[in-house]
């Protein structure tokens, strides 16, 4: 396990531990086997031990590929659990690239989400790059409708899959769409029919990485955004987008804001050095 607990501490340079210890963990079936001795009687009556597992089984699931992810929100102190839960299956980066997890950024995003339903409600609501989906589907609790976007086959289909592995939780599904939007198209995309009519809201969560596709960002926001509408988002301040999609938007004359409004509790990570954007004020 010290691998795993050596690339936890150091989570700003954790890739490249994590991304060769999953091989290991792949080959001898890490997850299966801690979960087992977690079983164990002997185990269970050592609260040391059991936690111990517990805390790398988390880990485990957060980064190995192909685990499901669960998300917890509202966790009450007296219960010790979360009044709102989502399961989301993950891929693994061979497969389809940065794509294939949850990251730390559309959960500091998602809880914001979830604390501030008011900035949904009854709201058309369009998140690009949603990788596995987690802040459209927090947003799809209040929104009135939902399309959770990405491109690749894999993605499309992990996306419809998280969709249905969350319905019981989500009580509005039938409001959530899954499309594919390719950031370097000059075209709206057919269906969900109503993203032609643009959107009140587009989420994007660490979707900075590279100049090019920062810049193909910025002129998809702009068309997919109604007047008036808001986009949110996150990005590593190292993204090589970050400061080129700050550029381009305040080009084209929206206010950008590294704050999202309203409630700002228990969101904000203390490890890596995120940026939050909030833009507004298009005409």
């Amino acid at each position: 396990m010290l691998p795993i607990y050596v690339a936890y501490t150091h989570r700003k340079h954790w890739f490249p531990f994590v991304s060769a210890a999953n091989d290991i963990l792949r080959e001898y079936g890490a997850l299966l086997n801690l979960k087992q001795l977690a079983e164990r009687e002997t185990v269970m009556e050592d609260y040391e031990l059991s936690t111990e597992i517990g805390y790398a089984t988390a880990f485990l699931q957060k980064c190995t590929p192909h685990a499901v992810r669960e998300i917890g929100f509202g966790f009450d102190k007296s219960t010790g659990k979360h009044s709102f839960l989502l399961h989301l299956k993950q891929l693994s980066y061979e497969q389809v690239g940065v794509a294939w997890r949850v990251w730390d950024g559309s959960i500091l995003v998602s809880r914001w989400i979830y604390q501030n339903p008011e900035f949904f409600k009854n709201k058309t609501v369009l998140e690009l790059g949603a990788g596995c989906g987690l802040c459209g589907l927090v947003a799809s609790r209040v929104a009135s409708k939902v399309a959770l976007s990405d491109i690749g086959d894999e993605v499309i289909k992990t996306l419809r899959e998280n969709v249905e592995i969350n319905k019981a939780q989500l009580p509005k599904t039938n409001n959530v769409s899954v499309t594919s939007v390719d950031f370097k198209s000059n075209s709206f995309v057919p269906n969900p029919p109503y993203l032609k009519q643009q959107v009140d809201v587009i989420l994007g969560s660490e979707i900075m990485y590279e100049v090019d596709i920062t810049e193909a960002l910025v002129k998809t926001v702009n068309m997919y955004l109604k007047p008036g509408g808001h986009f949110y988002g996150v990005s590593a301040s190292y993204r090589k987008g970050a400061k080129i999609f700050v550029e381009g938007m305040k080009k084209l004359g929206y206010t950008v804001e590294h704050q999202l409004p309203g409630k700002q509790e228990n969101y904000f990570n203390d490890g890596d050095d995120m940026l939050f954007y909030h833009c507004y004020g298009k005409k």
